[in-house]
């Protein structure tokens, strides 16, 4: 029997650093294949443009983090303020994990983060899905902080909308922030910094 391509994976993957090491236009689909090592016809194949090479990694993408990041870290069985203290130190060893393409070349960010900023407004399919992705985190958020304010940790008055948006602005402006520095930690003490003043600098952590 013939043994199974991969070659679907090889372009998947390829894609992936190619977009998150320069940038989703920059990238052409002579590049994707020439790094998966197959054909152009193979391309072709499994994906009909290089916007649904993207929208399947953003799929991908979203469906690690979620398993691997956002639901053991927000999981409703954990106190409000301990959640977003499991996802702080979840993006801890990412940027710890990181800091090792800085050495050789430059902090890449995040790879929603940096399509958000290129493609919102050049690709109407790809900025659906990245406003669906921000949205679960967003909600997420929102969810933990709600929790918090039924149960007295932040001020009854509290819009946890409004503050989920402006810890998940927090989030991504760090990240935006650690590119331009070349330093991966600074992305990491705003979230932290964006924690404390929700939850109050006084807070005891949960």
């Amino acid at each position: 029997m013939p043994r199974p391509s991969n070659a679907r994976e090889n372009i998947l993957k390829a894609a992936m650093e190619l977009f998150w090491q320069n940038s989703y236009e920059s990238v052409g689909v002579e590049a994707i294949c020439q790094m998966a090592g197959v054909k152009k016809g193979s391309f072709y194949h499994f994906f009909e443009s290089k916007e649904a090479v993207a929208l399947t990694l953003l799929d991908q993408v979203h469906g690690l983090a979620r398993a691997e990041l956002l639901e053991p870290a927000f999981a409703v069985d954990v106190p409000p303020r301990a959640r977003f203290n499991r996802f702080l130190d979840m993006l801890i060893r990412f940027a710890e994990e990181n800091s090792q393409r800085c050495e050789a070349a430059r902090y890449p960010g995040c790879p929603i983060g940096n399509m958000i900023l290129e493609l919102s407004t050049q690709s109407e399919a790809l900025r659906q899905k990245l406003e669906s992705i921000i949205t679960t985190y967003v909600e997420t958020f929102a969810a933990a902080l709600e929790t918090a304010r039924t149960q007295g940790m932040i001020p009854v008055h509290s819009d946890t909308m409004a503050m989920a948006q402006l810890i998940a602005a927090a989030w991504q402006g760090g990240i935006l922030i650690a590119k331009a520095h070349n330093q991966p930690e600074i992305s990491v003490q705003i979230f932290r910094q964006a924690i404390e003043q929700a939850f109050g600098d006084t807070a005891a952590i949960q």
